[in-house]
């Protein structure tokens, strides 16, 4: 993590993010598509995020009773037999969340019978989809988890 990223954020910033009404601005789309141009500044979301993880605040900054209560928001503890089908897709190469959480996580969807699948994209970092270009190894090893949940959305919908 660049040294950067440990330096405090400007208040300003902090503020733009926390007054913003739509969670998901800034970053890339599941194709790697840029972000949108017309956001006022894209990158302080980026920072935002980037010194939260450097920081080892990512906890404190999403779930306000951090450390207490944990287990009403760890998708592992809240697994049931009511889940919806679920594809995991994880980088090999992951030094952010490491990939043997996504195997629990499927280990105890199988064990609830859930319909679940780990696509591991070998070698890929944490944020892998951001760089990847449509048509590379690693478009089409993420592609397997974008086809198992279209198969599952046309069963779906599937005229019976």
């Amino acid at each position: 993590m660049p040294a950067a990223f440990h330096a405090p954020l400007p208040p300003s910033d902090v503020a733009a993010v926390h007054a913003e009404k739509t969670v998901f601005v800034g970053g890339t789309s599941l194709e790697g598509q840029p972000a949108n141009p017309t956001h006022p500044n894209p990158q302080q979301r980026q920072a935002f995020a980037m010194h939260a993880i450097a920081t080892g605040k990512v906890l404190n900054s999403i779930w306000p009773r951090y450390p207490a209560d944990l287990h009403l928001i760890d998708p592992v503890m809240k697994v049931s037999s009511s889940w919806p089908p679920t594809a995991i897709v994880h980088g090999t190469a992951d030094q952010t969340i490491p990939i043997a959480m996504s195997k629990d996580l499927e280990k105890r969807l199988k064990e609830a019978g859930v319909k679940t699948s780990l696509f591991e994209v070998q070698g890929e970092p944490h944020t892998f989809v951001g760089k990847m270009t449509k048509g590379s190894a690693t478009w089409d090893s993420q592609r397997r988890g974008f086809d198992w949940l279209e198969e599952r959305l046309e069963q779906s919908y599937a005229v019976k």
